[in-house]
């Protein structure tokens, strides 16, 4: 079982004398038409995100005497889709570019950055959620492939080695009219550039006894690594409670391990001043809108704070570094986190050199917001006993 440890609760200082849990990147746009339909970081030009980082005297008077820390992003390292019912346009920081002439202007469409500096839009109108409706542009706009991914997609993540991972739940598709298809089955179907289908989870981790159903949150934490929430994990014929799972799709090799909360809205992972590893859990069952850190290894959760709005799970480590989970390593495929311990193969340098892992969060139309893990408010372990060390502001 899961020991709690609220921060405002521990012996060190007052409530006022601690560093808040979460940090807030603020990201505005400067809308041209329409509002903001999604982004993501643009790996050609934010391999590193503190080379997004504005400088910190560029904060305004109000973002300084925020409930939380926050800084501010260049949105030039960013790509969006922008604009309305009427018409919308891919834009690679502030240079526009025409998405196809098939597009349908989606309300909720999907723009990811491949790691070759590509980019993938994919439309999810329901009339063409049975077409081809999945693009890979290069960065004059030029269409280099066109395929189909299917229905009610829940989040795609680009891999190394040319591999995009698809993430479906079929029963929100079915409940939304959308028929459900062989690799919504599958919980996350891998396609290569051309759109043909390579593999699937349920068919890597089928050689270790493991299935999975209906994704909730899929979140890329390194170049070849995933992780994600499934609404049922079944483990050898057991069903996990509140299953996470890491997937390192270079080996297909799975670490499953139970959270204290199921139902998380969205998943990420951080990294303490120490080094160690913490699963972050955004909006879990019954705490609404509020992020919680778990440690998969001791089993303690961290409560970090509330922040209204998050839609996904954002890392912040360098495409060439990776967050170093040792998932491939592993004597057993699958282990409980409690049996095997976690350790990084790098650290951070200093609290905010590299960002900790995080959240997209929107807010408003034109401004979205990087919420991050505080790397001060996560505890520092020392043996079996540990404390938590809070920063004065």
């Amino acid at each position: 079982m899961a020991r709690w440890k609220n921060g405002n609760d521990t012996p060190r200082g007052r409530p006022s004398d601690r560093s808040p849990g979460l940090v807030r990147a603020v990201l505005d746009f400067e809308l041209d038409i329409g509002v903001v339909g999604d982004v993501d970081i643009d790996p050609a030009v934010f391999n590193d995100p503190a080379q997004g980082l504005t400088d910190s005297d560029t904060s305004s008077d109000s973002e300084k005497t925020s409930e939380y820390p926050v800084f501010s992003l260049k949105t030039e390292n960013w790509i969006s889709i922008q604009g309305g019912e009427f018409g919308q346009s891919l834009f690679l920081g502030t240079k526009r570019l025409s998405l196809p002439k098939e597009w349908r202007n989606p309300d909720f469409p999907f723009v990811r950055g491949l790691p070759d500096g590509t980019i993938l839009v994919s439309d999810t109108t329901f009339d063409v959620s049975h077409e081809k409706n999945t693009w890979i542009l290069s960065r004059e706009g030029e269409i280099l492939s066109h395929f189909g991914i299917g229905s009610a997609a829940v989040e795609i993540c680009p891999l190394e080695g040319g591999l995009i991972a698809v993430a479906y739940h079929p029963l929100s598709a079915k409940k939304f009219g959308h028929r459900v298809e062989p690799q919504q089955r599958t919980a996350i179907a891998f396609f290569d550039r051309q759109g043909k289908l390579l593999t699937t989870f349920n068919h890597e981790a089928g050689r270790a006894s493991i299935s999975a159903d209906n994704v909730r949150c899929m979140t890329r934490v390194s170049p070849h690594e995933l992780i994600f929430i499934p609404e049922k994990l079944t483990s050898r014929g057991q069903d996990i409670e509140n299953p996470v799972v890491f997937y390192h799709c270079a080996t297909g090799r799975s670490l499953v391990f139970s959270a204290p909360l199921g139902g998380s809205e969205a998943v990420s992972v951080a990294r303490g001043r120490d080094g160690e590893l913490w699963v972050l859990l955004a909006s879990p069952e019954g705490f609404e809108d509020q992020v919680i850190a778990f440690d998969p290894a001791r089993k303690v959760s961290q409560y970090l704070g509330v922040f209204t709005g998050i839609f996904r799970g954002l890392t912040g480590f360098s495409v060439s570094q990776g967050i170093g989970l040792a998932v491939d390593s592993l004597a057993n495929p699958v282990k409980e986190a409690a049996e095997t311990e976690l350790r990084p193969s790098v650290q951070l340098k200093a609290p905010w050199s590299h960002l900790s892992g995080g959240f997209i969060s929107q807010e408003i139309v034109s401004e979205y917001n990087w919420v991050l893990a505080n790397p001060e408010a996560l505890p520092v372990f020392d043996s079996a006993e540990w404390t938590q060390e809070t920063l004065r502001i």
